[in-house]
């Protein structure tokens, strides 16, 4: 069970961040993007596959911290020695996290009405922190740093996404020009953050050692990042 745990997580954090930055994106430099059944569309489909594969990898975290397989840790009812753990807390907080996410991605006028923002915000946000209480054996500097981290790379990522599958293919004109140059100006911001949260996580987490399993994904990491500075650059442009 320890392959599609990986699987499922890995799958669950993409979508989570896609969208939780699409959202941030959205809020900020694109409020007339919810007009569009494209966009209606887009939201409401990475949130239903974060709900899968949120689902499945609590269930799978289940079936590693009880050594049983996974057809039997799919049922909630199994999932009680979750919460004797940090990493299995947080998977659960994740998934009711995506379930109260639906209040604004179903109705995505909250999204863009300045009443309720922060509030449609407030559960992808959250899920996306949940990232840095992956490991049992991190301190609180461990968890800001990861919390940190996954902000920004969030953020980064899930506008990205936004502006490859949404905005360049709507049916707008001044609009979508709007919302590439948001993503211009949050691109260098969130970039940065991500590049000092991730050295000094890196640091901390390996001691320099980059021939150890966490070193080599560290390296891994590092020419994703130097790709993201690439498009930030050409998206400034």
């Amino acid at each position: 069970s320890q392959g599609p745990m990986s699987l499922f997580r890995l799958l669950s954090d993409l979508t989570v961040a896609v969208l939780f930055g699409a959202l941030v994106l959205i809020a900020l430099y694109w409020r007339e993007g919810i007009e569009y059944v494209l966009t209606v569309r887009f939201l409401r489909t990475i949130w239903m596959a974060g709900l899968a594969a949120t689902y499945f990898y609590v269930g799978s975290l289940g079936a590693v911290t009880e050594n049983k397989g996974i057809g039997a840790a799919l049922t909630p009812g199994s999932w009680g020695a979750l919460f004797d753990t940090m990493p299995g807390l947080a998977a659960i907080a994740r998934l009711l996290l995506l379930v109260a996410a639906g209040w604004g991605i179903l109705r995505p006028e909250r999204i863009v009405d300045p009443n309720s923002t922060m509030l449609a915000l407030a559960g992808p946000g959250v899920a996306v922190m949940t990232m840095g209480f992956s490991r049992e054996a991190y301190g609180m500097i461990e968890v800001g740093l990861g919390v940190a981290h996954a902000l920004a790379i969030s953020v980064w990522l899930g506008s990205l996404v936004l502006v490859a599958r949404v905005v360049v293919a709507g049916p707008g004109h001044e609009d979508l020009v709007d919302a590439v140059r948001g993503f211009a100006r949050i691109s260098p911001p969130v970039i940065g953050a991500a590049v000092v949260t991730g050295v000094l996580q890196g640091l901390m987490l390996t001691g320099g050692d980059l021939t150890s399993g966490h070193g080599l994904v560290t390296v891994a990491k590092t020419l994703v990042v130097a790709l993201m500075v690439v498009v930030a650059m050409a998206a400034r442009t």
